[in-house]
């Protein structure tokens, strides 16, 4: 389980569920970015990462939970979250 004191605290309720439950669905995958990316801009070990780096970092996630379909993303579906 993920810990709540995180970047999960800025998921939707329903996001988190899915999340913890390792059943995300694909329109979660934005959320997740961007929950990610605000909390990281709030961290000071994270100045100079881009929000890239959060989407990174939540496919890694999804692979991890073995949701590795999710992450299949096209070139243009990742340039398109990776941009602010």
């Amino acid at each position: 389980m993920i810990n709540r004191n995180s970047w999960c605290n800025k998921l939707p309720h329903d996001v988190y569920l899915r999340l913890c439950e390792c059943r995300n669905i694909k329109s979660d995958i934005e959320i997740m970015v961007d929950a990610r990316w605000a909390w990281m801009k709030e961290q000071e070990k994270y100045k100079g990462y881009t929000k890239e780096d959060a989407l990174v970092y939540v496919l890694e996630q999804l692979d991890a939970n073995s949701q590795w379909q999710l992450a299949d993303l096209t070139v243009e579906e990742y340039n398109e979250l990776k941009s602010e």
